[in-house]
């Protein structure tokens, strides 16, 4: 019962706050003003009168208004005002009554019932209308009916709902002027209940969660903005669920830069890799980018998603005449073009020129520079490196900075054991000694490395957790560690003679019996053996 009725506040809480961040509400007086419906009227000498009502300047600006208060009115809405105030006695408990703002509760559900909506109850005035010839004649219409007809049937529906239908015989201006009157009456009882329920809940009486004070309940930007990856596929592709990443999905695409070019067939080019002996490789392009600045035209070239060749073009009289530049270097969007760089490096060992052709047309020829044996090697290392970051990204959903630090070959073996693991593999881990201390002084049939992070090259890497262990390891004691426990006790794990102990990750793959303790990979690693 008491989580319900905190729940019913919470609602009202989140509700009220909106109404009471409405510009209108925000002119606390001129809202008072129409909440009393304030009539002027004038009398001149010849005893003609003229009866002036002030309403809101915008319509429109008042019927938000109108609707942020709407769920107050409604007996089917949970914060209806009366279950709201009803939510609150509950809350304050047996002793209500001696509550020091008990009163000021119970002269607000007064205050509410009084502004009742519905029924034909006169709030402060009533109208009836008859036709010259007398073929129209009303009976008495309240307030309240005009203001449910204008709500009705002027703002939210356009057939009238539990209200009286001769309201409708009366022009907009009559139902607007009484809803203008009724409903500033319920945005101020709105607030009115809200300072109170706030000073409940400050002082200890009532319990809200917190969330309700918190939780936004307006737009206050012309414009939102959202940060994150979008994907695309053709018309009629069927969505993936929701838990499976839209990266692993057929026919998705994600919406990059390069991927909206390739859409327009005018950006479209292709590379011919030439060497001396003749023999010629092509490659997709797209040109990412053209501008222009003064006599120059810019353009930008992808190259197999890994390279970007930027052209400078001379502009005589507004026509292309030449290549007057060019440069290029890696794509460093993403893991991705950053492998996709190394491997077009490895692909054009060799090769002299690359030619580009758009339209059937060759505009521009680059020299290719010849690569010595190290830098080949370098540009497989680093291949080789991006391939497992790309590969645990895919796997964990995350994305990784480049790396920024130069990485030994020890790192290079823990990167790609780290992307066997999490891909199901048994690996070799290590041919080193390992001391492992036990609390409960019993000897290890296995070792147990909970999931953590390494970093390597400047990038922190997850590792999940892992058995590691060998059928033929040898465990010898090597004495008490009490500086653990009073029990624990150190031990060297050995592996047997040119082998490595293996680790599996037990959370991605299940190892039975020790005959299934075997690698199921190798490291393949250049240079690394």
């Amino acid at each position: 019962m008491e989580a319900e009725k905190q729940e019913i506040l919470k609602r009202f809480v989140l509700r009220a706050r909106r109404i009471e961040s409405h510009s209108l509400v925000k002119n606390w007086d001129e809202l008072v003003y129409h909440a009393r419906g304030v009539w002027k009227i004038s009398i001149n000498d010849s005893g003609n009168s003229t009866l002036v009502r002030r309403l809101p300047e915008s319509e429109e600006v008042f019927e938000s208004l109108a609707a942020r208060v709407r769920p107050l009115m409604l007996q089917s809405e949970s914060i209806y005002y009366t279950k709201v105030i009803n939510a609150v006695t509950v809350l304050l408990g047996e002793d209500r009554k001696s509550n020091p703002y008990w009163n000021a509760l119970q002269e607000l559900r007064k205050k509410w019932m009084e502004a009742e909506v519905r029924g034909n109850k006169i709030k402060g005035y009533g109208v009836q209308m008859s036709s010259v010839d007398g073929s129209i004649k009303t009976k008495m219409i309240s307030d309240t009916a005009l203001a449910n007809a204008w709500l009705y049937t002027d703002l939210v529906h356009s057939d009238l709902d539990g209200g009286e239908s001769e309201s409708l015989l009366f022009s907009l201006e009559d139902r607007y002027q009484a809803g203008v009157h009724l409903f500033s009456l319920v945005a101020v009882l709105a607030v009115k209940t809200l300072a109170l329920v706030k000073v409940l809940h400050d002082s200890g009486y009532i319990l809200i969660p917190e969330s309700a004070w918190t939780e936004g309940v307006v737009i206050e930007s012309s414009e939102i903005i959202e940060t994150g990856k979008a994907y695309f596929a053709p018309v009629g592709t069927d969505v993936p669920d929701i838990d499976q990443p839209l990266s692993f999905a057929d026919d998705w695409s994600q919406v990059t830069t390069p991927s909206m070019a390739k859409m327009n067939s005018e950006n479209h080019v292709r590379v011919f890799m030439e060497k001396e002996s003749g023999d010629s490789k092509t490659k997709e392009a797209v040109i990412l980018r053209r501008s222009l600045e003064g006599d120059e035209v810019f353009w930008e070239v992808l190259v197999a998603d890994g390279s970007v060749f930027k052209f400078t073009f001379d502009l005589d009289d507004e026509v292309v005449v030449g290549v007057k530049s060019a440069q290029w270097k890696g794509y460093d969007a993403s893991t991705e073009t950053r492998l996709a760089w190394f491997r077009l490096l490895l692909e054009l060992n060799g090769t002299s020129r690359i030619v580009f052709e758009t339209q059937g047309v060759r505009f521009a020829s680059v020299h290719v520079p010849s690569f010595s044996d190290s830098e080949v090697q370098r540009h497989k290392i680093c291949e080789q490196v991006y391939l497992d970051l790309l590969e645990i990204e895919r796997i964990k959903g995350i994305s990784f900075a480049a790396p920024n630090q130069a990485m030994n070959n020890s790192q290079r073996v823990q990167l790609r054991q780290a992307r066997l693991l999490w891909q199901g593999h048994i690996v070799n881990y290590t041919n080193r000694p390992l001391v492992v201390v036990k609390e409960d002084g019993e000897s290890p049939a296995l070792i147990e490395i909970p999931e953590g992070v390494l970093c390597i090259g400047g990038v922190e890497i997850p590792i999940p957790r892992i058995y590691v262990c060998h059928p033929e390891m040898t465990v010898s004691d090597q004495g008490d560690a009490p500086d653990v426990g009073p029990e624990a006790k150190k031990y060297l794990i050995l592996s047997p003679d040119d082998e490595m102990l293996l680790a599996w990750a037990p959370d991605i793959m299940q190892v039975s019996t020790s005959e299934d303790l075997v690698p199921t990979t190798t490291w393949d690693l250049p240079g690394i053996s």
